[in-house]
């Protein structure tokens, strides 16, 4: 009976010093990724970033409307300004 007693202690400890060791290799197994540390760490700089682009857009826009309702404003003053002076001809 004691062989078996014997037996049973070294499967329980043997057990135990393999749990151990796939803890140690989980533990220490762990490589960094740096893709999703880049993009973690980036995310708040691409989403500025796209924020900037898109606001650009907007004032681009604006740009564009101003310049065209400065320049029907210059075409009714050239308008204005040939009636005037064809009247004067008269």
């Amino acid at each position: 009976m004691k062989k078996k007693s014997r037996k049973k202690i070294k499967k329980k400890a043997s057990r135990k010093k393999r749990i151990k060791a796939k803890r140690r290799k989980n533990g220490h197994d762990k490589s960094v990724d740096l893709q999703n540390i880049i993009g973690f760490k980036f995310q708040t700089i691409s989403k500025a970033y796209a924020d900037f682009k898109e606001k650009r857009k907007k004032e681009k826009i604006k740009q564009g409307n101003l310049k065209d309702e400065n320049r029907e404003k210059q075409i009714k003053e050239e308008q204005r300004e040939l009636k005037q002076e064809e009247k004067q001809l008269r």
